[in-house]
């Protein structure tokens, strides 16, 4: 969290917003899975930092509901992935996301959240059989 918070004083808000549709972007066109998944570990280092996030997510309405289009369409490829593993960290990062009220209310109003709320409960069952 440090290492976030040094780079949230270096990097300005809108850097990171360009950070995040990037990696948003190659969760929607890469076919390496190692990628995707370095992808997810990268938005997820990005957006659990409550600093981090809400710089993110500090772009107005219009702009923030173009990152979030970008990121839940790359989610929501993520999820739909044979690998278990990075359908949670997809879940993970969405969650983070949901953590801000206003990220949230956008989400749910203006993109397709569908494909990840339904693919929970399988990445849940097939974690706990994998974990037990």
């Amino acid at each position: 969290a440090k290492a976030v918070l040094a780079l949230r004083e270096v990097i300005p808000p809108e850097a990171l917003q360009r950070i995040v549709t990037a990696l948003s972007q190659r969760l929607l066109e890469e076919q390496d899975e190692l990628e995707v998944e370095q992808a997810l570990g990268a938005l997820m280092h990005i957006l659990q930092c409550e600093e981090a996030r809400e710089a993110v997510l500090s772009v107005g309405d219009v702009g923030l509901v173009e990152l979030c289009k970008d990121l839940i369409a790359g989610l929501s490829r993520a999820v739909r992935l044979e690998s278990v593993a990075i359908g949670i960290a997809a879940v993970a990062v969405f969650g983070s996301v949901c953590q801000s009220d206003k990220a949230r209310q956008l989400l749910l109003q203006h993109s397709d959240t569908e494909p990840i709320f339904e693919k929970i409960p399988g990445l849940l069952t097939a974690s706990a059989s994998a974990s037990g």
